[in-house]
């Protein structure tokens, strides 16, 4: 889809201090042949195996230009976390070796998406947090610039009350990409609070709060993260806007925060591109709203512009859509069944 710029895949939700056999678990929905990987100590994990499919949808989506990471966390289950520093290091090792560069990894280790690379991670922690996941991603950090053959990202998705619960401090102790917040699920802070003068939309004050003298993600772009539909999150009446009312949104704060605004993020990729309004998806009007709000001098791109992607949609994963130093989209895919739906519309 030539909308979108960046796809997260998700997700990564048993994390090693709980996985079976010290690893982490995943949940790619029907995305993975059947069987899990065994830990050196015989225990079977609840680490899927057999990922290829994804494999190829990796490959395809990168080589037409889009950014795919792989997300950490979600809704369920609400027992992950990361319990210490030294947790969260070892954690960022395995993710290395087993989802970056294949030299990253020991012979025989775990490679869920054989030899295709992610282009980074995404912390989508919304349970347990702030403990662990700041020297997570400062590890990462280390371990990219091992490998200076692409670039890699670290991207966060919080709720949008402030101070953050989960992942405030991390994006302050560690450098941070992308902070696309979830203007939804929490009536005060919310787009629909902006629109309808009913609070106080926090994206200012997350504004205030990543350029903090005391952070390191000084530099991250801040997205706004929107439900693609009614039916994308609980209470989607209340939190859905429509095309006008988004570019309402997106006209002012791309003015008011020119060098901050990163673009839309969009939840999830199946309702959003149900979601049909004058035959066009509802991503395809997030996008030209972004394209013609969009600074003459900046370039407009989203992470999602594969020429085939024939068979990238078939996982139960955030995707999102984010463009770089302009107006992006960043989409969460959910339904197994969004990324052969979205490639097939490219």
């Amino acid at each position: 889809m030539a909308t979108i710029d960046i796809i997260t895949i998700g997700f990564i939700n048993i994390f090693p201090d709980q996985g079976a056999g010290g690893y982490p678990g995943s949940n790619f929905g029907n995305a993975c042949g059947g069987g899990y990987y065994t830990a050196p100590d015989g225990t079977q994990t609840q680490l899927l195996g057999n990922c290829r499919e994804i494999a190829a949808d990796i490959k395809a989506c990168q080589a037409s230009g889009k950014k795919v990471l792989l997300s950490l966390g979600g809704a369920s289950p609400r027992t992950y976390s990361v319990k210490s520093d030294t947790s969260g290091v070892k954690f960022a090792d395995f993710l290395w070796a087993s989802f970056g560069p294949p030299s990253a990894g020991k012979p025989g280790g775990a490679r869920p998406f054989d030899d295709a690379v992610v282009d980074g991670f995404d912390f989508d922690i919304e349970y347990n947090g702030n403990v662990g996941y700041g020297a997570m991603a400062a590890r990462l950090r280390q371990l990219y610039a091992t490998d200076l053959s692409k670039k890699y990202y670290i991207s966060a998705a919080p709720q949008c009350p402030l101070p953050d619960k989960q992942l405030g401090q991390p994006i302050l102790d560690a450098v941070f990409d992308f902070i696309w917040i979830q203007f939804y699920n929490t009536g005060g802070c919310s787009a629909r609070d902006f629109i309808a003068k009913t609070g106080r939309m926090s994206y200012d004050d997350w504004i205030t709060f990543i350029t903090a003298a005391t952070s390191k993600s000084k530099d991250a772009k801040v997205y706004i993260g929107l439900p693609g539909s009614i039916y994308a999150v609980p209470g989607g009446p209340q939190y859905y806007l429509n095309p006008d009312e988004v570019n309402q949104l997106v006209s002012y704060f791309i003015k008011t925060h020119p060098n901050r605004f990163g673009g839309l993020m969009i939840w999830e990729a199946t309702a959003a591109d149900n979601n049909k309004i004058e035959g066009k998806s509802f991503i395809d009007w997030c996008k030209a709203i972004l394209v013609k709000n969009a600074p003459a001098v900046v370039p407009v791109f989203v992470v999602v512009h594969p020429t085939t992607l024939e068979q990238f949609f078939v996982h139960t994963a955030p995707v999102k859509l984010i463009l770089f130093d302009s107006p992006v989209i960043h989409l969460l895919f959910v339904n197994p069944s969004a990324i052969k739906l979205l490639q097939h519309r490219v």
